[in-house]
Protein backbone atom coordinates (compact mmCIF):
# COMPACT_ATOMS: atom_id res chain seq x y z
CA UNK A 1 0.00 0.00 0.00
CA UNK A 2 0.95 3.43 1.11
CA UNK A 3 4.32 2.26 2.50
CA UNK A 4 5.17 0.44 -0.25
CA UNK A 5 4.80 3.44 -2.94
CA UNK A 6 6.97 5.74 -0.11
CA UNK A 7 9.65 2.98 0.40
CA UNK A 8 10.11 2.12 -3.93
CA UNK A 9 10.13 6.18 -4.27
CA UNK A 10 12.74 6.52 -1.42
CA UNK A 11 14.77 3.89 -2.76
CA UNK A 12 14.46 5.56 -6.51
CA UNK A 13 15.55 9.01 -5.39
CA UNK A 14 18.07 7.85 -2.90
CA UNK A 15 19.63 6.00 -5.91
CA UNK A 16 19.12 8.89 -7.90
CA UNK A 17 20.94 11.27 -5.67
CA UNK A 18 23.85 8.90 -4.63
CA UNK A 19 24.65 9.15 -9.08
CA UNK A 20 24.79 13.24 -8.79
CA UNK A 21 28.41 14.47 -10.17
CA UNK A 22 30.38 15.52 -7.12
CA UNK A 23 32.68 17.43 -9.13
CA UNK A 24 30.00 20.23 -9.33
CA UNK A 25 30.04 22.92 -7.24
CA UNK A 26 28.00 22.99 -3.63
CA UNK A 27 25.28 25.53 -5.00
CA UNK A 28 24.80 23.48 -8.41
CA UNK A 29 24.83 19.98 -6.68
CA UNK A 30 22.07 21.46 -3.97
CA UNK A 31 20.06 22.90 -6.96
CA UNK A 32 20.26 19.49 -8.33
CA UNK A 33 19.56 17.47 -5.24
CA UNK A 34 15.98 20.11 -4.72
CA UNK A 35 15.41 19.60 -8.12
CA UNK A 36 15.21 15.73 -8.45
CA UNK A 37 13.88 15.76 -5.08
CA UNK A 38 10.94 17.84 -5.71
CA UNK A 39 10.25 15.88 -8.81
CA UNK A 40 10.36 12.85 -7.08
CA UNK A 41 7.93 14.40 -4.24
CA UNK A 42 5.34 15.03 -6.78
CA UNK A 43 5.19 11.51 -8.62
CA UNK A 44 5.00 9.82 -5.16
CA UNK A 45 1.96 12.32 -3.75
CA UNK A 46 0.61 11.17 -7.58
CA UNK A 47 1.11 7.51 -7.14
CA UNK A 48 -0.53 8.00 -3.73
CA UNK A 49 -3.48 9.69 -4.50
CA UNK A 50 -3.52 7.30 -7.65
CA UNK A 51 -3.42 4.20 -4.98
CA UNK A 52 -6.26 5.80 -3.31
CA UNK A 53 -8.71 6.14 -5.95
CA UNK A 54 -7.61 2.80 -7.43
CA UNK A 55 -8.68 1.18 -2.87
CA UNK A 56 -11.61 4.18 -2.32
CA UNK A 57 -9.18 5.10 0.29
CA UNK A 58 -8.92 1.53 1.20
CA UNK A 59 -12.45 0.54 1.33
CA UNK A 60 -11.65 -1.88 -1.20
CA UNK A 61 -8.96 -3.44 1.19
CA UNK A 62 -11.17 -4.50 3.92
CA UNK A 63 -9.92 -0.50 5.53
CA UNK A 64 -12.90 0.65 8.18
CA UNK A 65 -12.40 4.42 10.00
Amino acid sequence: GHVQIALNYATALRKTLLSLRVEDSCPTLLAHAMAITHRAESKMTRAQADYDAKTNHGATQGCIL
